[in-house]
């Protein structure tokens, strides 16, 4: 099974289940719980240009909160809206995966087999990185998400950090064209009734 993140959630998963079938006992299997992490950070590469668009509007959302609010934390905001999204939509996968698909703008990579070893290049130079903590389970989520997806399109190339890239780039990109309405005002109503420990 191929990772569907960095972080490959899935295939921890996994081996964790296939670790407590060989027989630990009990004082290892309460040591495995307490020593997986809650929170995971991940690294998502999004368009400069994007990232300055949405500069306005975590200052704006700042200045409403009275604290900092940057681009990670909107982030965290689209994707929660996007994974109430999908679990309303999951007997439907073909129309979550439509809808990805006609959002991605991934740069499509361009294989070179001018050398002896081919070179590929994937516009990834011009991206800008940005870091986010979410949690575990909610990255988790992403992931099955990716897998179940594969019963639609098999070997796509969509994982968590495209997911987030491509929330965070539709969403930016409706603001500036005007499609989203009181999206300010939307967005402090998500964090005021969202429990502080997970932003």
């Amino acid at each position: 099974m191929r990772a569907y993140s960095q972080l490959d959630l899935i295939g921890q998963e996994l081996k964790k289940i296939q670790s407590n079938q060989k027989g630990k006992d009990f004082f290892s299997k309460v040591l495995d719980r307490l020593l997986v992490k809650k929170y995971v950070k991940l690294n998502i590469k999004l368009e400069p240009e994007v990232l300055v668009r949405s500069q306005g509007l975590c200052y704006d959302l700042s200045r409403e909160l009275e604290s900092t609010f940057n681009q990670a934390d909107l982030l965290q905001v689209l994707y929660g809206d996007f994974l109430f999204y999908v679990r309303r939509n999951y007997d439907n996968l073909p129309q979550i995966l439509q809808w990805l698909v006609t959002r991605d703008i991934t740069p499509p990579a361009i294989e070179d087999y001018s050398d002896q070893t081919p070179n590929i290049y994937c516009g990834d130079d011009e991206l800008t990185t940005i870091s986010i903590t979410m949690g575990r389970e909610e990255a988790l989520r992403g992931e099955h998400l990716c897998f179940d997806l594969e019963e639609v399109e098999t070997n796509h190339h969509f994982t968590l950090e495209s997911l987030l890239s491509i929330v965070f780039t539709d969403f930016v990109e409706q603001y500036r064209k005007g499609n989203v309405k009181n999206a300010a005002k939307k967005i402090l109503k998500y964090v005021e009734h969202k429990p502080s420990s997970n932003l």
